[in-house]
């Protein structure tokens, strides 16, 4: 992938990923012509507007997930200061930027070039016993067959599920079996113009996050947090979430920039429903849904911090909000 210097404008993509699986397809949506006369058949079809989304399925590394990152949430900071180590924070901003994609399937020396895609959706699952996870959604303005180019894949290790622990309110969670959190872009997909049969550009509306958790029942606190006390009452009880992934050494002596991380952090929280049933002497598990808000002593929704050896590469002149010089 590579993010587009103008919107609809496409590049030849520079960041290689090493995907699970992909379902990005095209659509006709032909227009069928149906009139009274000349009998019962349909007689004519014209092509509609064109159609085009999908799903992308990865394994999350410490050198795979900036540039979708940024291309989900539209901002970025970068911290120098690790000793050939970086710090990437990304926040959400009021727009996003588009993206060209090359689909390879090593067939036959070609791979489909998709253009103007957004990120519709970005899902991250945290599961015991595994690796971590992502689901991009997409959708997009056209495709086209070029010809493919060589990767180069990153070798980093990606993160499992003993990197990863989860905090509620700063407090460790001691047995979370599951963490599932998807951001939403919404992005009208059927803005489509007198002249063209493409989308025009990317028009970003409201942003949303949220997910579910599972927690081995072992005492009370979280369902009260889930109550707001004893019994719920007028008011409701917000939590801050931080998942945090530490891997493996990336040679820098600076504190904080020594290992390869990814930290997720939602300073407002709040927990819609909460489970912990149980069935005969089966372990208990509470499984609660949560829903993020915007925090005005933050001021974001969410925050991303991914630390790796690398910068990322952002040629664009898109109107977007980035706290470093693009080139």
């Amino acid at each position: 992938m590579g993010i587009e210097p103008v919107m609809g404008k496409e590049t030849t993509p520079y960041e290689f990923l090493d995907v699970v699986s992909e379902s990005v397809r095209g659509e006709q949506n032909i227009i069928y012509i149906e009139t009274a006369g000349l009998g019962r058949s349909i007689r004519q079809a014209v092509p509609g507007p064109w159609g085009e989304s999908g799903d992308i399925d990865l394994i999350v590394g410490p050198e795979n997930i900036e540039y979708i990152l940024y291309a989900t949430l539209g901002h970025v900071t970068l911290d120098e200061s690790g000793d050939g180590a970086y710090k990437h924070v990304f926040t959400p901003a009021s727009t996003i930027p588009s993206f060209t994609l090359d689909i390879a399937p090593d067939v036959k020396g070609k791979a489909r070039r998709i253009i103007m895609a957004g990120v519709t959706s970005l899902r991250l699952e945290a599961v015991a016993r595994e690796v971590l996870t992502a689901t991009m959604s997409i959708v997009a303005a056209k495709e086209k067959f070029v010809t493919e180019s060589t990767p180069t894949f990153s070798t980093k290790r990606p993160f499992v599920f003993y990197d990863g622990v989860l905090k509620i309110d700063g407090g460790t969670v001691a047995r979370c079996e599951a963490w599932r959190g998807t951001y939403e872009n919404s992005i009208a997909d059927d803005a489509f113009v007198l002249g063209s049969r493409f989308l025009p550009t990317l028009i970003v509306g409201p942003c949303n996050f949220s997910g579910d958790m599972d927690i081995q029942f072992l005492d009370w606190q979280y369902y009260e947090k889930y109550l707001g006390g004893t019994e719920p009452g007028k008011t409701i009880q917000s939590i801050a979430i931080e998942l945090n992934f530490v891997g493996e050494s990336t040679g820098s002596t600076v504190s904080g920039f020594d290992k390869y991380q990814l930290k997720i952090e939602i300073p407002k929280v709040y927990l819609n429903t909460s489970e912990a049933n149980f069935d005969r002497r089966e372990r208990i598990v509470q499984s609660m849904e949560w829903q993020a808000i915007y925090d005005p002593t933050y001021a974001y929704l969410c925050r991303f911090t991914v630390t790796n050896t690398r910068t990322i590469t952002i040629n664009t002149t898109q109107t977007i909000s980035a706290s470093f010089t693009v080139s």
